[in-house]
């Protein structure tokens, strides 16, 4: 009964591998300037330009896409280092790498670094 148990146990913790990409990404770098200096040229502290654009990646395959304070609900899949995020038919492609997604929007690539 012992032995039953035991292995019980082990199989359980073999099962349950968590996804090194969940969790926060915030603001890095953007339209090539380090969040620093983009908080200085917008006058504002750092933290509040972090928080400008966030991702939540969760082990559902699904995340928090927030910018600017509005939160829409997305889809994420991985394949490779290829990251595709989806919402209500549109899709936004970029790379997740070593713990960085990096985007390319409206000609501007902005990098969000996992934060945790």
């Amino acid at each position: 009964m012992l032995a039953a148990v035991l292995l019980l146990g082990v199989l359980t913790a073999c099962g349950s591998k968590t996804d090194p990409n969940v969790g926060v990404y915030k603001v890095e770098s953007l339209m090539g300037m380090t969040v620093e200096e983009f908080a200085e040229m917008l006058g504002e502290d750092v933290e509040t330009t972090k928080d400008f654009m966030s991702i939540e990646l969760k082990a559902d395959g699904k995340a928090t896409f927030t910018t600017e304070g509005e939160v829409e609900e997305v889809t994420w899949k991985l394949e490779g280092d290829k990251l595709t995020l989806t919402a209500d038919g549109d899709t936004l492609e970029g790379t997740l790498k070593d713990g960085k997604i990096t985007l390319g929007l409206e000609g501007e690539e902005i990098v969000l670094a996992k934060v945790g």
